[in-house]
C-alpha cells in the first residue's frame, strides 16, 4: 500500500516535550531516537517526560533504568504529571492538595482506583489509600508506566520483558532504555570491556532492529563528551532514526534546548523548551534560550529579564 493505515499512524510517537515541534514531526512506531548528553544534563528527565507524555496519551511506556531505582523512577513521573515539587515529594512534605493529586495520579494506574480515590477523600490517609490500592485492586492491563530496575541490563533482558508485555493487551506505545552506553549485549565480558566501541555499536543496531520487529518506537539517551560528541563511540547514532545533543544550560534560565544532529525523512529542526526544575516538567511550551533572550533585548532595548 502507498500509504499507512490509520492503525499504524495511531502508533506514531510524539515526543510531548515541545507542542510546536509535535506538530511538525512524529516519530515511526519502527524509529531509533536517541539524545545525547553530558553528566546532569537532564537526559534521564527527558526519559521521565516522553514516559508521562504517552502515559496521558492513553498507551503504555516500559521504562529500562539501569543506574536509577524503580521507586526513584516513578517519583519523577509522579511529579512530572502532578506538578507536585520532587523535593517534597520524596520527603513526603506536601499540603493538602498536593497529597490529593498524588492519590490521583497513583490511582490512574489501578482498576477500581477511582473508587478508591473517593474514600480517601474522606480519610486522607495515603498510607491505608495506598495499601488497599497495591493489595486488593490490579494494575491497568492495557495502559501502565511500567518500570523495569535492572543494573546489568542486557539486550536479551530487554527483548525478553518487552515480549512479555506484546503478547499481553498492553498497548505499548514507546520503550525507553535509560540509559544505552550501560547497556551490554549478553552477559558474556566482551573483548574490549563494556565501553568498546563494537559492543555500542551493537547495542544500538540491536535497539534499532527491535523498534522494527515489535513496531514500537525506542527511546535512548547517550553520553556525549565536552565537545558535543558522542562517548566511546559516534557509530551509535548509525543506527539512529533521529538525534539530537541537550543543552540544559543554567538552571536560572529554566529551559532546555534540544538541537538536532541526524534524523531521517525530515528536515533538521533545533527546538528549546521550558524548564521547571521544582517539578521536572519539560515543555511542552516553548522558550527562548538565554542568547536569543540576549538578542533581543540587545534589538528592543528591553531588560533581559523581562524577555
Amino acid at each position: 500500500s502507498l500509504f499507512e493505515d490509520e492503525e499504524e499512524l495511531g502508533k506514531y510517537l510524539r515526543l510531548g516535550l515541545n507542542t510546536e515541534y509535535d506538530n511538525q514531526i512524529q516519530f515511526s512506531p519502527k524509529d531509533l531516537i536517541l539524545v545525547g548528553g553530558r553528566r546532569g544534563a537532564g537526559k534521564s528527565l527527558c526519559c521521565a517526560n516522553i514516559a508521562n507524555s504517552v502515559f496521558e496519551g492513553g498507551k503504555s511506556a516500559i521504562y529500562f533504568t539501569i543506574e536509577m531505582d524503580s521507586r526513584s523512577i516513578l517519583q519523577r513521573l509522579c511529579s512530572i504529571a502532578t506538578g507536585v515539587p520532587a523535593g517534597r515529594l520524596r520527603s513526603k512534605n506536601l499540603s493538602v492538595t498536593e497529597w490529593e493529586k498524588v492519590a490521583g495520579w497513583w490511582a490512574s494506574r489501578f482498576q477500581r482506583g477511582q473508587e478508591l480515590l473517593h474514600d480517601y477523600k474522606d480519610h486522607r490517609d495515603f498510607e491505608n489509600f495506598h495499601k488497599k490500592l497495591t493489595t486488593t485492586c490490579e494494575l491497568l492491563p492495557e495502559k501502565q508506566l511500567d518500570v523495569v530496575y535492572d543494573p546489568s541490563l542486557t539486550i536479551g533482558k530487554i527483548r525478553a520483558a518487552v515480549e512479555t508485555k506484546v503478547k499481553g493487551s498492553m498497548d505499548i506505545g514507546v520503550i525507553i532504555v535509560d540509559y544505552i552506553n550501560q547497556v551490554k549485549r549478553s552477559n558474556t565480558p566482551s573483548r574490549g570491556g563494556q565501553y568498546d566501541w563494537t559492543e555500542q555499536i551493537e547495542v544500538s543496531k540491536a535497539l534499532k532492529a527491535m523498534a522494527q520487529e515489535y513496531k514500537i518506537p525506542v527511546f535512548s539517551p547517550y553520553q556525549t563528551d565536552a565537545s558535543g560528541e558522542a562517548r566511546f563511540a559516534k557509530g551509535i547514532l548509525d543506527a539512529a532514526d533521529a538525534a539530537f545533543s541537550l543543552e540544559s544550560w543554567e538552571h536560572e534560565d529554566n529551559c532546555v534546548t534540544f538541537k538536532c544532529v541526524k534524523i531521517r525523512n525530515n528536515a533538521p529542526i533545533d527546538f528549546t523548551s521550558t524548564m521547571n526544575w521544582e517539578t521536572l516538567q519539560m515543555g511542552p511550551e516553548s522558550a527562548m534560550t538565554p542568547v536569543e533572550k540576549e538578542d533581543s533585548a540587545h534589538k528592543t532595548g528591553e531588560d533581559i529579564n523581562d524577555i
